[in-house]
C-alpha cells in the first residue's frame, strides 16, 4: 500500500504516516504544492492512478499560509481510487464548518486548543473504522465504539473543558466577515 500525504501540511500529519509506513513496509507518497503554494487536484489523480493508494492525509487549512484545499473534491478523488482520506483540521476548525460527513473525509483530527479550549486531540472517524481501527491501548477493553480508544478512565475535566469550548465557538459557526475577506484574497 502506499499513502499520499502533502507539502501543504503540518509536520503532525507527515511524521506519523511516515513513522507507520515505516512499521509495516508502505510507502508514502508527497504531493508537491503548485506554483501558488496550492495542492493541483490533477496531480493528486495522477498519484491516484495506480490504484495502490490506501491513504491519503491532507491538511483542511494549512497553518503556514492559510491555503485551503478543496476537501470535499479530494475526498470523491480518493474514494473513486479505493483510498481512505484523512483530515488534519487542526488550523480549520475554528474559521471554518468543518463537518466530517459534509466533507466526505473517513478520519478527522483536530485540538481544541486551537479555540479556546485545552490541549487535546480528538478523532472522528467513519463508522467503518469506527467498528474496525484496532486502536494502541494501555489495557484492551472489549467496549465497542469510540470507547475502545480510551486508554483508562475518561478525563472528564477535560471533557468539560472541550464542550465549553466547543459551545463559545458554536456561537458563530461561520468565518466572520473579515475571516472571509482574507481566505478569499489568499486564494486569488
Amino acid at each position: 500500500d502506499r499513502i499520499v500525504c502533502t507539502r501543504l501540511d503540518h509536520d503532525s500529519n507527515v511524521s506519523t504516516w511516515m513513522a507507520m509506513a515505516e512499521d509495516v513496509g508502505a510507502e508514502v507518497l508527497l504531493w508537491p504544492l503548485d506554483e501558488t503554494g496550492h495542492l493541483d487536484v490533477d496531480h493528486l489523480e495522477e498519484l491516484l492512478a495506480p490504484g495502490d493508494v490506501a491513504w491519503v492525509a491532507v491538511t483542511g487549512t494549512s497553518n503556514l499560509t492559510g491555503a485551503v484545499p478543496p476537501v470535499t473534491e479530494i475526498a470523491a478523488l480518493a474514494h473513486a481510487a479505493g483510498a481512505k482520506v484523512h483530515l488534519d483540521a487542526v488550523a480549520r476548525v475554528p474559521h471554518l464548518r468543518t463537518h466530517r460527513d459534509e466533507l466526505g473525509v473517513d478520519s478527522l483530527m483536530t485540538s481544541a486548543y486551537k479555540w479556546f479550549g485545552p490541549h487535546v486531540g480528538m478523532l472522528a472517524l467513519s463508522a467503518e473504522l469506527l467498528a474496525t481501527v484496532e486502536p494502541y491501548r494501555v489495557r484492551p477493553a472489549d467496549y465497542p465504539g469510540a470507547r475502545r480508544f480510551e486508554t483508562g478512565t475518561p478525563s472528564f475535566e477535560t471533557i468539560a473543558g472541550v464542550a465549553a469550548a466547543a459551545a463559545f465557538l458554536m456561537d458563530e459557526p461561520s468565518p466572520i466577515a473579515h475571516e472571509q475577506e482574507l481566505i478569499e484574497r489568499l486564494e486569488r
